[in-house]
């Protein structure tokens, strides 16, 4: 149980128990749904790329997204494009040889920039924003369920709150 009773026997929440409940309850899928918006809403991805002149692409979802017409192109591949380095990913390859299919190969390959996340970086990525979600779970159970949280307990959540929020 994530409630311990204080010496008036009323319930109050354990936050940290009841937030490692939580993110054991958050789908893979919500997660990933999560990090893609992250992505879209990090305008500092492509910003300076604008700024250099370049045409930004962020997350696109195939290669035809991705004019070959000789224009420097600067594009943002999400989680599912994660490499190594010197070790691009199958779907990096692919943005960079192909254009709209495997037969018409990318001709503009000097003037376009494929920028991916790395392997670890997504995990964490994906931890950091499982954390969150948790602490965002446990404030909806505790409201849901009717509890009232005590001034710190309260102040606690939303520190725990707003620190995984800026860890994502």
């Amino acid at each position: 149980n994530a409630f311990f009773r204080n010496s008036t026997g009323q319930p109050k929440p354990n936050l940290k128990q009841m937030h490692a409940d939580a993110k054991t309850r958050i789908a893979d899928a919500s997660v990933d749904e999560s990090l893609l918006r992250a992505i879209g809403d990090q305008k500092s991805l492509t910003a300076a790329a604008s700024q250099s002149g370049a045409r930004p692409h962020k997350l696109p979802t195939k290669p035809a997204e991705v004019d070959d017409d000789g224009q420097f192109r600067y594009v943002v591949l999400g989680p599912s494009a994660a490499s190594e380095s010197g070790k691009p990913s199958a779907e990096a390859r692919r943005f960079i040889e192909e254009t709209t299919s495997p037969d018409r190969p990318r001709k503009e390959r000097n003037a376009i920039v494929i920028v991916v996340p790395s392997r670890d970086g997504v995990q964490s990525a994906r931890a950091a924003i499982r954390d969150h979600l948790g602490w965002m779970a446990v404030g909806e159970t505790i409201k849901k369920e009717g509890h009232e949280l005590d001034l710190i307990r309260q102040q606690n959540l939303d520190a725990y709150a707003a620190a995984s929020f800026r860890n994502i």
